[in-house]
Parts: C-alpha cells; sequence; structure tokens
C-alpha cells in the first residue's frame, strides 16, 4: 500500500500501467513563467501569442500573490501547470492556454468581494470574449465529479469540450508531484473532506473522466493520471510534511 507517513492511510485503488514505451518519461510540466515560455516558444507560438500569454501571466502571479494551494504549493505555480498541460494537449490554442492561466480568477478567494458581472466585464474589454466564455463556463462548472464520465465528449459542444479538458487539467496539476498527500493535518484519520487520503481517493476516482481524454484530442492527460497513480503506492508521504490546510489558503 501507500505509506503517507503513518499506516492509517493505505491506498486502495489498482491504478493502470503507463502508457509509455520502456525506458521514457513524461516531459516536465512547467511550473514558472519562464518554463511556459520555453515550452510555448519550442513548440512554434508565434510571438503576439507569446506576448498575450505573458500578459496572462503576469496577471496571474499578481492576482495570486500570497495565496497556495492546499498541498503548499504557491497558487501561481499551479495556473502555470495547468497551462503547461493545456499547452501539451493543444499547442496552438492560445485561447485555451490564456483560460488556463487565468482560471481561478472567478473564485472567491482570489477575487474577493468583486461582483462577478462587474469582473466578466473587465475580462471582456482586457481579453476578448472567447477567454471570458472559457472562464465562465468553467467556473459554472464547478469541481468535477466522476459521473460526469456518463456524458459522452461527442454529446458536448465545442465550448464545453474545451471546458472538460480544462477540467481535467486542472485536476491532473493537482497531482503532481504526490499532490494530494501533502493536504491536511498529521493527526487525520482520513476520513476528512480534504485531506490527503480523500484527496487521493477522489483524484484516482477520476479514472473514467480521463479515459475520454484521448476523445478530447489530450491523449497525454490519460496517460499522465494512470502514470501518476501508479507512481502512489509504495511511495513515503511523510504525514509530518503536510500542510494543515485542506483546500487553497492565503499564506500568513
Amino acid at each position: 500500500g501507500c505509506t503517507t507517513g503513518d499506516s492509517r492511510a493505505p491506498h486502495r485503488h489498482a491504478a493502470q500501467p503507463n502508457p509509455l514505451p520502456p525506458g521514457a518519461a513524461w516531459p516536465p510540466v512547467a511550473q514558472t513563467p519562464p518554463q511556459l515560455y520555453c515550452q510555448l516558444a519550442e513548440g512554434g507560438m508565434a510571438d503576439a501569442a507569446l506576448t498575450r500569454i505573458r500578459a496572462a501571466c503576469l496577471l496571474a502571479v499578481q492576482r495570486t500573490g500570497g495565496l497556495q494551494r492546499g498541498s503548499g504549493k504557491p497558487f501561481a505555480c499551479h495556473l502555470v501547470g495547468v497551462a503547461s498541460l493545456v499547452a501539451e494537449a493543444a499547442p496552438a490554442d492560445d485561447t485555451l492556454i490564456i483560460a488556463a492561466l487565468l482560471h481561478a480568477l472567478y473564485q472567491k478567494l482570489v477575487s474577493g468581494a468583486d461582483a462577478l458581472e462587474g469582473q466578466r466585464q473587465a475580462m471582456r474589454e482586457a481579453w476578448g470574449e472567447d477567454v471570458e466564455a472559457l472562464l465562465h463556463a468553467y467556473q459554472r462548472a464547478g469541481l468535477p465529479q466522476p459521473g460526469l464520465a456518463d456524458t459522452a465528449p461527442a454529446s458536448l459542444t465545442p465550448l464545453q469540450r474545451r471546458v472538460r479538458l480544462l477540467q481535467l487539467a486542472d485536476q491532473l496539476e493537482d497531482g503532481l508531484d504526490g499532490g494530494p498527500w501533502w493536504h491536511g493535518s498529521a493527526d487525520d484519520n482520513g476520513t476528512e473532506p480534504g485531506a490527503a487520503q480523500d484527496r487521493a481517493d477522489r483524484f484516482i476516482a477520476l479514472a473514467a473522466l480521463f479515459e475520454q481524454a484521448p476523445a478530447l484530442g489530450a491523449p497525454g492527460l490519460l496517460g499522465r493520471h494512470r502514470a501518476l497513480c501508479a507512481q502512489w503506492p509504495g511511495r513515503r508521504w511523510p504525514a509530518s510534511l503536510r500542510s494543515g490546510h485542506y483546500s487553497s489558503f492565503r499564506a500568513g
């Protein structure tokens, strides 16, 4: 089973094998703006699109200053990571990459008390209708649940397909570097909502939803999800290093 620092949080799910050829490895997921710029530039993205993406990076970093994910990861690193995964799946879709960088800006923790309609209008003026439509649709969709797998990609609208891909990238990024296992406290018994075991179980329970990734043009998201789940058994995740938080928080 997966060792989490105590014996009370066994890993209870079998994972599917990594589909990569023997000896191959998934490329690193960007965690900083310069890493993302390198990824996109090496992929041949046009300078005009890179300039807009840089501006989106700067805004994302500015708006999430002092915020951390429940794992302790700086929130801005998560946003860049989601954009990196989206770029891997859809390297020419700069609109979706920008939406990935800005996808949390309507969340209360980030936006504060600002009225949503005012935020939406400002976003339309700054980034255009297409980016704002993605952000609003993503916010309305909420946290993906395993039951979403019952809705086949073929039945989704183009906007819904892009939102679904963004949801998968967001969930996958939170699983990097043992993400779920750093939530909560050392004294958790595994049943607390948002705690390490709860988050790991939910991540693995999304397997059927990740099976849709190839139909969305993003087979790498499925492969990466399988690889992360396969890596967890037998790994040691020291409970003493948990963040003490169960969701995103403002440091200090």
